[in-house]
């Protein structure tokens, strides 16, 4: 059989497509369901013949989202699996790219990533996985389960993690070369990506990180992780016993459903990662950063200038329970960098996106890259911010990484064709393409982007690219952005 590779775990065939060979549905841990249900991921079971590898794992137990890719049919929490896009006829030490997808931390799968083909056809191997969402993944439930339970507000990133140790492992094997991994993600996936980052589980597992719309200030710290925690536990008024057992034996669609009760709608920081004690060596990102004791990896991060476009057009009315939603305890701080402009956002619309694209991506990811830079570390960071608006939406969520990786699924149906978007496209396509390849971004034909650590400087993409010195951030906003 054509396309056989060796495992730590068994052999396994893959399948011929539009130039390259798919491994689809790769079980890079045990499923983690039964007693395994809100543990650390454990390593698969080993089996003997061939495992065709033809077709996708199931996704993460989540909300289904109505016209969404997703069906629940397609939901288990059998779902920790991988998959891998090799280009044929390579010559071996491809560089490899990590995607983690994003989502809030409660829903999506493997797939939201681009045509694998606009990778494969530069000998780039890409790597997608799944894992476990919202209260499955980041629910600190130590206080009811017990001790045992400390990292289950880490189950989620603990799956990457073991995804990642999976394909340090094995990636040789299919070509790629184990030290050129560059781990990427857009909103919870950048979030996740920063994460890895600051976690002493993942050092030494990836050379280099790209992250969008995110970076650590996600992270929280044990008593706001129980505190959300309870909001989900105190919904069913059990003995604690009795909440145990039904815990980990319930349906997991009934514990969606009672997940949505509970939170109502769960907010944009009621789930990721959390300072357990063990996944990170602290209970603060920044501090990790600074003393030294985060990865030395080559970093590209960015964020959109109008970020916040989205939640400001969904929001009907904003007031300081909105705020807190997003803040916790650092709500009035930044409600009195906000100003007025919150009361009236009819007519104050692109001040508010402005400030609050910001506090919520903006400051988060300067903050980081400036830790970095005046901490002494050997790897290079190169910073951007994407400024292309012609989507009705503006610069919005996540855009520079959908445009850079043709990732159509946001963008208004009219702009691909723009021929500035075009443009702009090929040449964000290049810069990435370099920094998989080459840990650098610039190339032949494009404006020279300068690191980070050269005088705090940026890329900003719009109708031109442009280097330029970056914002500054807030000093007096603290790195955990929601604090309970």
């Amino acid at each position: 059989m054509n396309n056989v590779i060796n495992t730590t775990y068994g052999k396994i065939a893959g399948i011929n497509e539009n130039g390259y060979i798919s491994y689809k549905g790769i079980p890079y841990a045990k499923a983690p369901q039964g007693s395994l249900r809100f543990l650390p991921p454990q390593d698969p079971e080993s089996f003997d013949g061939i495992r065709v590898c033809d077709r996708f794992g199931n996704s993460a137990p989540q909300n289904i989202q109505p016209g969404g890719n997703i069906k629940a049919e397609e939901c288990s929490e059998d779902c920790l699996y991988l998959n891998v896009y090799v280009p044929e006829n390579h010559r071996g030490n491809c560089p490899v790219l990590f995607h983690i997808h994003g989502g809030a931390f409660q829903f999506g799968n493997h797939d939201m990533f681009a045509d694998v083909s606009m990778l494969t056809n530069h000998g780039i191997i890409v790597v997608t996985m799944n894992y476990r969402l919202s209260v499955f993944g980041f629910l600190q439930l130590d206080e009811i389960l017990g001790p045992e339970y400390i990292q289950s507000g880490n189950a989620g990133f603990l799956d990457i993690v073991k995804a990642l140790e999976w394909t340090k492992k094995n990636i040789a094997s299919f070509g790629g070369d184990p030290d050129k991994i560059t781990v990427m993600g857009e909103s919870a996936g950048a979030k996740m990506v920063g994460s890895l980052l600051v976690s002493k589980q993942a050092k030494g597992l990836f050379s280099q990180a790209y992250l969008e719309s995110g970076a650590v200030q996600c992270i929280r710290d044990l008593h706001t992780a129980r505190t959300i925690a309870s909001k989900f536990t105190d919904y069913f008024h059990m003995p604690k016993e009795e909440l145990k057992e039904y815990l980990l034996t319930a349906p997991w669609q009934e514990l969606i459903e009672h997940m949505n009760k509970a939170f109502g709608r769960p907010g944009l920081h009621d789930f990721g990662p959390v300072f357990d004690g063990i996944a990170f060596d602290g209970d603060d990102a920044l501090e990790i950063v600074h003393s030294g004791k985060a990865s030395d990896v080559t970093i590209l991060a960015g964020y959109n200038r109008d970020e916040f476009s989205a939640p400001y057009h969904m929001t009907p009315k904003f007031t300081r329970e909105v705020f807190a939603k997003f803040f916790g305890l650092n709500t009035d701080y930044v409600m009195e960098k906000l100003g007025d402009c919150w009361q009236d956002p009819k007519d104050n619309g692109k001040e508010l996106i402005w400030k609050m694209s910001r506090y919520l991506y903006g400051y988060p990811t300067i903050q980081m890259l400036e830790t970095y830079r005046t901490s002494g570390y050997k790897g290079k960071q190169y910073l951007f911010r994407n400024d292309w608006d012609k989507d009705p939406m503006g610069a919005f969520h996540t855009l520079g990484g959908q445009i850079m990786t043709g990732y159509y699924a946001m963008l208004h149906p009219e702009v691909k064709d723009d021929p500035e978007y075009i443009r702009l496209q090929k040449d964000m396509f290049d810069y990435w393409l370099n920094f998989l390849q080459h840990r650098n971004p610039n190339g032949e034909g494009l404006v020279y982007w300068p690191s980070y650590e050269d005088d705090r400087k940026a890329m900003y993409f719009g109708v031109q690219e442009r280097a330029d010195s970056a914002e500054r951030h807030d000093e007096g906003m603290p790195g955990q952005i929601l604090k309970l």
